[in-house]
């Protein structure tokens, strides 16, 4: 497969990720990544294994989070045989103390390995922009 098509591929995984968070909809999350990630998070410092991943990280997030999405835009993807990685922006609505949305931009990066003919991620990174 050809590196236009690869990265073309990169960016339906990461719509397919968003619209799994959108829906807060775990099981399908899980299949993105592999059992054995790292994930370094904007509530959890780092998380070993793909459980931990989803109780520390996105069951606190995602349970708050409404409208998330890449901006598809600012991404840059390279793939390289079977491993590939992709930096992008992205924003979300959170809510204040008072039940207020705020709007939430950010930024994360991803590790990705080629298994069975798809790209999992062995590796996430989510952060808020600084103030």
């Amino acid at each position: 497969m050809n590196e236009s098509l690869q990265n073309e591929v990169i960016h339906e995984w990461l719509k397919g990720f968003s619209k799994a968070v959108r829906a807060r909809d775990y099981e399908s999350g899980r299949r993105f990544f592999t059992e054995e990630v790292i994930g370094f998070g904007s509530v959890a410092e780092r998380c070993d294994g793909l459980q931990n991943l989803e109780l520390r990280q996105w069951r606190k997030v995602w349970d708050a989070t409404t409208g998330f999405e890449f901006d598809y835009d600012s991404s840059i993807v390279d793939t390289e045989g079977s491993m590939a990685w992709a930096a992008c922006s992205w924003q979300s609505f959170g809510k204040t103390s008072d039940g207020e949305p705020v709007l939430r931009r950010g930024r994360s990066t991803f590790v990705f390995r080629r298994e069975n003919d798809r790209w999992v991620a062995v590796h996430s990174h989510f952060s808020l922009e600084p103030k």
